[in-house]
């Protein structure tokens, strides 16, 4: 394979880019927004994550950036009752871990720019095409980039889903909210 187009640089683009470059396979990311975001609040790592984040190498940075959960807590909002609760790892070295989001970002972020990974902002995909073993990717710039394939880790408002993988489903709200403290 060529190289995979990655469109988006938020936690998943600059993750998968660097899972790929341990194997020896060559990505690039391409994300919208014309710099890194500094959005969102805190986000919670269950062991599986830190399991994960420690592979790619950038575990031992996070760690001390956040506080260790042990357990979350299920609550009914219209009753206040709480449901239940999951253990996290409890009693084990690897708990979870509650840290803001736009650490977690950067850190993923300097880890790809030491691995020599190639990011480019400001670049809104308008079209895909595939020729055979090839996928072209249109940006609204005028530029255009070729790979062997193409990976959607755009988010909720995903151009990629929309344009390519399944351009008649809409965003439907779940009706689910999660609220840490």
């Amino acid at each position: 394979m060529d190289k995979v187009l990655i469109i988006g640089g938020g936690i998943a683009g600059p993750a998968l880019a660097l899972a790929l470059h341990m194997q020896g396979i060559k990505s690039t990311i391409y994300e919208a927004h014309s710099i890194p975001s500094t959005l969102g609040g805190a986000i919670h790592l269950p062991p599986s994550c830190l399991r994960c984040l420690d592979h790619l190498g950038v575990l031992d940075e996070l760690r001390p950036l956040g506080a260790r959960i042990e357990a979350m807590e299920i609550w009914s909002s219209p009753s206040g009752t709480k449901l239940g609760e999951f253990p996290f790892g409890a009693g084990t070295e690897t708990g979870g871990l509650r840290v803001r989001r736009k650490e977690v970002h950067r850190v993923l972020l300097e880890a790809v720019k030491k691995s020599g990974i190639e990011v480019h902002y400001d670049k809104r995909v308008v079209g895909i095409t595939e020729d055979g073993d090839e996928v072209a990717v249109r940006f609204d710039d005028g530029s255009e980039t070729q790979g062997g394939l193409v990976v959607g880790a755009d988010g909720i408002h995903s151009m990629v889903r929309r344009s390519w993988v399944d351009p008649d489903r809409k965003a439907e709200y779940t009706k689910v909210v999660a609220a840490y403290g």
